[in-house]
């Protein structure tokens, strides 16, 4: 297995003010805004968000195949995006355990969408400081990401693949996998980051029509030329 590496320090602000913004809460409303302040003071006392990655290398197989560490993955959009690519980088980053047994308060129907608004936020930090460090220690330009899951060429069902490349991911970061390859927390993602020239996005060839994170709209002319 290739050398494992995790961030298990990676810096969290949260602010009051961000979150009001956010979840548009009315100014009228201050017991709403009381609650928003002693959440984030609650989260940023226990949130522990973690990273693991790993540094892999990529033969082509198929042309809908590609193999990292000699772990096959099924994908026509994965081999076209990899085509002349050396080495890839897998990573599973997650919000943290922590926030999940984190005690609300009682009755209260908006706290617990404050509280998965915040891990949301927290799993977005996470993420960007993973790439950071992996651009920065590997002198890495322009770069994409891959996830399984976000596209039909390339299912869920391959997480388990992901996963093997790392070992016991739940001992390591505490992300487990489901029998339906659902990650818990759910505030977690896995994927691949690598080196491109030009830019990728997911949703230039994603058809779902209602999705509120979409990056980018469908690309058609894109799609046809992944012949997805």
């Amino acid at each position: 297995m290739s050398e494992l590496h995790i961030l298990d320090h990676i810096p969290v602000h949260l602010e009051r003010q961000d979150l009001i913004q956010r979840l548009d809460l009315p100014e009228s409303d201050p017991g709403l805004h009381g609650i928003a302040a002693a959440l984030v003071t609650d989260v940023l006392q226990v949130a522990r968000p973690q990273a693991l990655f790993t540094v892999a290398y990529v033969k082509p197989l198929e042309d809908d195949a590609v193999a990292f560490n000699g772990v096959r993955f099924a994908s026509k959009v994965l081999r076209q995006n990899l085509d002349g690519v050396g080495r890839v980088f897998p990573y599973v980053a997650t919000c943290g355990r922590e926030l999940e047994s984190l005690p609300l308060p009682p009755g209260d129907f908006m706290a617990p969408y404050m509280l998965d608004t915040l891990k949301e936020t927290i799993l977005r930090v996470a993420l960007g400081y993973l790439f950071e460090h992996i651009r920065r220690h590997y002198a890495l330009g322009r770069t994409a990401q891959m996830n399984p899951g976000s596209l039909p060429d390339w299912p869920l069902s391959e997480q388990r693949a992901l996963f093997s490349l790392f070992g016991n991911v739940e001992r390591l970061i505490g992300v487990r996998l489901s029998d339906t390859c659902l990650m818990f927390p759910i505030k977690s993602v896995s994927g691949l980051l690598f080196p491109t020239e030009r830019t990728y996005l997911n949703c230039q060839l994603c058809r779902r029509e209602v999705c509120p994170n979409r990056q980018a709209p469908l690309d058609p002319v894109l799609a046809e030329q992944y012949g997805v």
